[in-house]
């Protein structure tokens, strides 16, 4: 028999590439984690890894069992559902992850008619970029959180994890009112208001700014589409931003749609769609949309 732990490990392995980042998902040792893996082995009966130096690589025999064990993690997790489902009442902690606009649009009406429907359920709301999302709910940090991906930055399949569509939005270019900009390539040369390096809200800028011809020149970086669309209206610079931060937009600005669309999605384990309070949650979200 299979130690479920162990195979765990495997699957983390194959997501997060090396030993030394499974350790650090899960809090173990390196070592710890080579001794889990080997033991799986024993009891697989076969070899997994192919070890060279500090490296390991998956033999066939370890990537048929990764694809199996996506399997057999998402049928415990629809287990885990089913047995949340039998209780009464729902209970217990429902952790979140969003980024900051949809925490002010989307989130604090959804948390208050959550909190009034199902009194007993823990809500706790962490502040997340999307592109951390996947490894925060493969990593059992977060239970559900919001994914996202535009036209010129698809989003990758995640094996593992299953989503469901919530919001799809226009993307524009936030310049000064009394700029005469028309184009992105109007503002090849102008300053920029950047987001942080590695947040999907900057690649999408390089993505469509490079379609356009040029790269953006960064002036400022920063991550909260209301301090950007403060900074564009007092003429610090021009920004990319999507329609759901532009709520309580600064006079000063002005709106240019751009040829992309942003889409946000609610994303969960595999086979965590029945779990009640994961369901609860997207009922809560859907009418806000």
């Amino acid at each position: 028999m299979l130690d479920v732990r162990r195979l765990r490990l495997l699957c983390d392995l194959a997501r997060l590439g090396t030993i030394a980042a499974v350790a650090s998902a899960h809090t173990y040792t390196p070592s710890a984690v080579s001794q889990q893996l080997s033991a799986l082995e024993r009891e697989a009966g076969i070899a997994l890894l192919e070890r060279t130096g500090r490296r390991v690589a998956f033999t066939a025999a370890g990537r048929l069992l990764v694809q199996h064990g996506e399997t057999v993690l998402a049928a415990l997790e629809q287990t885990g559902a089913a047995l949340a489902a039998a209780r009464t009442g729902l209970t217990g902690e429902l952790r979140i992850g969003a980024f900051p606009s949809a925490i002010r649009a989307l989130l604090t009406p959804a948390l208050i008619t959550l909190g009034s429907r199902h009194a007993a359920l823990d809500l706790q709301l962490v502040e997340l970029d999307p592109a951390e999302v996947p490894a925060a709910l493969l990593d059992r940090r977060l239970d559900v959180g919001l994914v996202q991906d535009y036209d010129v930055v698809p989003m990758a399949t995640v094996p593992g994890l299953h989503s469901v569509p919530l919001l799809d939005e226009t993307v524009h270019l936030a310049v000064a009112a009394g700029s005469g900009a028309g184009t992105l390539r109007d503002v090849s040369r102008a300053g920029w208001i950047l987001a942080g390096p590695g947040t999907l809200c900057h690649t999408a800028t390089l993505k469509l700014c490079e379609a356009a011809g040029f790269t953006p020149r960064a002036r400022h970086r920063v991550d909260d589409f209301g301090t950007v669309l403060a900074l564009v209206a007092a003429g610090q610079g021009v920004a990319v931003v999507p329609q759901l931060a532009t709520a309580g937009m600064p006079s000063g600005v002005r709106l240019l749609p751009l040829p992309t669309r942003r889409r946000t999605r609610i994303a969960f384990r595999q086979g965590a769609a029945a779990h009640p309070a994961v369901a609860a949650f997207i009922a809560a979200l859907a009418p806000l949309t």
